[in-house]
């Protein structure tokens, strides 16, 4: 385990890291875009205004996630990731002589070193106290679930905040848990911050671990008061420097970019903001924000958590965990009532899966002390089958399309598997990561399948690895434990594709048929008016990842801007 352990995390790393989420550059996407350009504003114009950057970009460019305070348009996100992203950004422009580099590009290395980075640091920590709580066989499993079937594998090859704030919250935890040197305090208070300088959100979230973790020192007698004031020490920094930004770009500490919002949908959005059952719903078993759907093994999770938390050792574990996965469903059940995007999975509910790696944990260490010889050849295949079942879902999305219109009732079964079967690929990083304006062309394409390949293998064979060392039955079960995986597995494709609302009849006739004409039953409308969609969201992601083969970065870019027809070039 001393040297597999790590190579196969050095695999998972590597099978996160490979495709290129950027490849598409028929459109800048907006939520990345405002941290792109706010990075970009800063090095080459000394502004945090958009407007320099929005001006040259196009004719008309705009971006919706943006607000407008004195006729400047400026981040609408927190400005963590940015302000963490200004040194790598500046040391490679310095490399290539200064100039402005390509939008896609950026945001490509820059989710490498803001995204991808963090979440790589907290996995060693969480793998290393894997290893000290429970048998470390069992340490791999959990943490592969986490990054390799979980939205974090889709996200940490993306410039954006959730991946980043979800990993450096858990970090910020294990840091605080059970902490009594003071070193130790300042930094979990400094990391739980950071992750809420990247997403307000995680404000909240941190908010919560730090009042379990009082509680449980108040009852111990565990020093409350010295961790409270040093953990605090260590916030200070951040929640100082989000203060200054806060006054100087909203006129307030207390003031958000949330206060000047312009666009009409996100005004409404942020009016109607309510607690509904439904959103619960979905955040839970939907068919694209589900983690119980997208990623089966939380199912595990759950469970564990409720293990951790009845067992006196590590009951404080598992009521952090429990209290962060309800506060962070609470969270989405308000806030994304009506917020429907075409970001991948349920952003909003990112948060939770480190804490339900953690419960996955805390139920294979206590089978792993279990008495029961059923449980240990029995579970861990069952286990097993769900990560896997979860990581198909994560390669799919990250190496096809990596977002998923709301329009669509089951995006991964109505557009990424079915662009991923259809040879619809995105390139590999490695393909330009050295080449900023590098542009693939027809012999480039050519190439994307084996690098596909590639990444499939890498994924899998650090999942085999970690299967083949956690589950250990004796020999005269070892094939039932084999076929109950593989019929888990298969159980769990099955059901996802239960959630495709369009049979396949309907998908092969749907060009040819006509709702007003009596050869479609009323009852079937609604199920042709998805086909359609489908079709048209199909072919228009496919025009988009073919076409980006061809277009260049950028390719509208004028140092003079846009004056005449773009409103941002008014001085």
């Amino acid at each position: 385990m001393r040297v597999l352990g790590p190579g196969i995390l050095a695999l998972a790393l590597f099978a996160m890291a490979l495709p290129n989420r950027y490849g598409i550059t028929s459109f800048h996407e907006a939520n990345t875009a405002g941290h792109v350009y706010t990075v970009q504003s800063w090095v080459h114009f000394g502004t945090w205004s958009l407007a320099p950057i929005l001006c040259r970009t196009g004719p008309q460019h705009d971006i919706v996630d943006k607000s407008v305070r004195d006729g400047e348009p400026l981040l609408q996100k927190a400005p963590g990731l940015s302000w963490l992203a200004m040194v790598p950004y500046q040391g490679l422009v310095m490399l290539n002589g200064g100039v402005k580099l390509p939008f896609h590009w950026t945001a490509m290395v820059l989710a490498l070193i803001c995204a991808l980075l963090p979440v790589a640091l907290v996995a060693i920590g969480f793998y290393k106290a894997l290893k000290r709580e429970i048998a470390p066989r069992y340490s791999l499993l959990p943490l592969l679930a986490l990054l390799l079937a979980s939205p974090i594998f889709t996200y940490s090859g993306m410039f954006q905040d959730v991946a980043p704030a979800a990993l450096l919250l858990f970090g910020g935890y294990l840091l605080l848990a059970g902490q009594r040197r003071p070193a130790g305090l300042v930094a979990a208070g400094f990391v739980i911050a950071a992750a809420g300088a990247i997403n307000y959100s995680y404000l909240l979230f941190g908010l919560v671990v730090a009042l379990v973790d009082l509680a449980r020192r108040i009852i111990e007698r565990d020093g409350a008061l010295a961790a409270v004031g040093l953990a605090a020490l260590g916030a200070l920094p951040v929640m100082s420097a989000l203060a200054v930004y806060h006054e100087v770009m909203w006129g307030s500490p207390l003031a958000t970019a949330y206060d000047y919002l312009v666009d009409p949908g996100q005004i409404r959005h942020h009016e109607s903001i309510g607690f509904a059952w439904a959103t619960m719903g979905r955040t839970l078993v939907g068919p694209k924000q589900g983690f119980l759907f997208h990623a089966p093994w939380t199912a595990f999770g759950l469970l564990g958590l409720g293990i951790l938390a009845a067992r006196p050792a590590s009951r404080w574990r598992g009521v952090t965990g429990i209290a962060v996965v309800l506060t962070v469903v609470l969270f989405t059940s308000v806030m994304d009532t009506n917020n429907y995007d075409s970001m991948p999975f349920g952003r909003y509910s990112v948060a939770v899966y480190p804490w339900l790696a953690l419960g996955l944990a805390g139920l294979l260490g206590a089978g792993a002390t279990s008495a029961s010889a059923g449980w240990k050849w029995l579970v861990p295949p069952l286990v097993v089958a769900t990560i896997a079942g979860g990581a198909v879902y994560q390669f799919a999305t990250a190496w096809t399309y990596p977002y998923h219109h709301p329009l669509l009732a089951s995006p991964l079964w109505q557009l990424n598997l079915p662009l991923l079967l259809n040879g619809a690929h995105l390139p590999p990083v490695l393909l330009s990561i050295f080449r900023p304006w590098f542009v693939p062309g027809v012999e480039g394409m050519e190439g994307y399948p084996v690098w596909v390949a590639i990444g499939a293998a890498t994924m899998f064979i650090a999942l085999g690895a970690a299967a083949l060392v956690s589950v250990r039955t004796p020999r005269r079960r070892r094939l039932p434990a084999v076929a109950i995986g593989i019929a888990a597995f298969l159980v769990v494709l099955f059901a996802g594709h239960q959630s495709v609302p369009v049979p396949s009849q309907v998908r092969e006739r749907v060009a040819t048929m006509d709702l007003r004409a009596d050869q479609v039953p009323p009852e079937l409308h609604e199920v042709v008016r998805q086909a359609r969609i489908e079709a048209r969201l199909y072919e228009a992601a496919l025009t988009d990842i073919k076409g980006s083969a061809f277009t260049p970065q950028d390719v509208s870019w004028r140092d003079a801007g846009y004056p005449e027809t773009n409103p941002w070039c008014s001085p």
